[in-house]
């Protein structure tokens, strides 16, 4: 009776958590949804389907409109002085055949939003081109959807460590004090709001394998995990690191249980998912460029490439042109929270630091370091999800001794990045090279 009685007063406060979450859930797709109405009621940037966002989402019309992945089609349909290399679509060197540099990925996760436009134009008996208004509508719902998606699962490894307040103190700095918010609407049509859904699940599915109690239950989980980090890895190819997260949850269990017949079987089966999960992008690259295995970038009319010796590691994390901890000065305290969360959790902190390390060191490394015209750095935001957990670790040291002092800090960190944002949507900062000069003008900008 007694161990009823303690159960029953639990579930009042787990009902209460719920709310609280589905609470902020709500407020979160309620500003997103507001912010995609203004952008583009506004005309601040049109259309929802633009420039790389083109290349990722091509896929879609060109396999279930023109049954015609060639790309042949829609190159007859585009308007006078309209070229595909203009969108990262070229011929191959040596096959010339007609490809998209920008992997699979993205659009295998925007498919059910496309599908659901696609229906609602043939519902409507209206011409179904992939690029219409209410695909561009679904194509924004999308990007809104897997952000909610990725939040809730970030939010469900916190809890795994941290209380209610933090963890809810930290999926919100990540919606609103990064660049996150900005890429799951100005620049939805991208990929990254799509990597860091696609990391967040990957993340918690290893978590879910490290918690499973039967063997078929981890088994379950760790295939699961290693197709979502394949998916990760053709959303974008640098995300392929993410397969660090499967393989500690893997060698932990090794190094705790020393049953090498288990884990050579779950590590197969992982490996296995993960390729499966890979195929629709081989495939497609040894259609279009003869090969399984090949650089799309290389082959576009940029040549784009890598630097490996003199990657730009200051200018990628500090700079103000497009400077990591500049436009998100929030993460450097998820670095300061490393060392905590190597004493919460140390195979999991070592999986997220080498991957967090390797990614930076690629992006720094990218002949375009800054990546073109974006706010702030967007490689980054692919692996937000992972950098939540030591953001409230060192949130949580804050909270304990400083507590006020954290809150009204989130208050402006969170205000200073939304500013910053609409003065991006505004074009009072520079889509690339912002200097001091834009700064010191900018307060004069936003309040004439």
């Amino acid at each position: 009776m007694e161990e009823r009685g303690m159960s029953m007063a639990i579930l009042p406060a787990e009902v209460s958590e719920r709310r609280r979450l589905a609470t902020l859930m709500a407020v979160i797709a309620a500003i997103c949804i507001a912010a995609c109405v203004y952008i583009y009621g506004e005309g601040l940037n049109s259309p929802v389907v633009r420039s790389d966002g083109f290349g990722y989402y091509s896929y879609l019309p060109a396999a279930f409109v023109d049954h015609d992945l060639s790309y042949t089609t829609l190159q007859a349909n585009l308007p006078p002085h309209t070229h595909l290399e203009s969108y990262g679509i070229a011929r191959h060197s040596e096959t010339g055949k007609w490809f998209t540099k920008y992997p699979i990925g993205t659009a295998i996760m925007e498919t059910p939003s496309f599908l659901v436009a696609y229906i609602g134009e043939k519902v409507t008996a209206r011409p179904a081109t992939g690029y219409s208004r209410l695909f561009q509508y679904a194509n924004v719902g999308s990007s809104i959807g897997w952000l909610l998606i990725g939040i809730l699962m970030v939010y469900g490894a916190l809890r795994r460590w941290f209380d209610e307040r933090i963890s809810l103190l930290t999926v919100t700095l990540l919606a609103f004090a990064t660049n996150l918010f900005h890429y799951a609407t100005y620049d939805g049509s991208f990929s990254h709001v799509y990597s860091f859904a696609a990391f967040a699940i990957v993340l918690r599915l290893a978590l879910a394998y490290r918690d499973a109690t039967t063997h078929r239950a981890r088994i379950g989980f760790v295939v699961a995990c290693g197709a979502f980090a394949g998916l990760a890895t053709i959303i974008r190819i640098p995300n392929g690191f993410v397969v660090l997260l499967p393989a500690c949850v893997l060698f932990e269990r090794l190094w705790n249980e020393r049953d090498l017949r288990r884990f050579a079987t779950a590590s197969s089966l992982c490996v296995l998912a993960w390729f499966v999960a890979l195929l629709p992008q081989l495939v497609y690259q040894h259609a279009t460029t003869g090969k399984f295995l090949a650089n799309t970038y290389a082959e576009s009319f940029l040549h784009e490439s890598f630097n490996w010796t003199h990657p730009e590691l200051f200018n990628f994390l500090f700079s103000i042109r497009k400077g990591f901890f500049f436009w998100a000065p929030v993460m450097l305290l998820a670095v300061a929270g490393i060392p905590s969360l190597f004493r919460k959790d140390r195979w999991l902190a070592a999986a997220i630091t080498a991957i967090f390390v390797i990614e930076i060191y690629v992006c720094a490394s990218w002949y375009s370091w800054f990546f073109g015209a974006s706010y702030g750095s967007r490689p980054l935001v692919d692996i937000m999800a992972l950098l939540a957990l030591p953001l409230a670790a060192g949130l949580d040291r804050l909270v304990k001794a400083w507590s006020r002092l954290v809150y009204l800090g989130a208050f402006v960190a969170i205000a200073l990045s939304l500013t910053m944002t609409f003065s991006y949507w505004k074009g009072y900062v520079k889509y690339d090279k912002t200097d001091y000069a834009t700064m010191r003008a900018l307060p004069g900008r936003l309040f004439n």
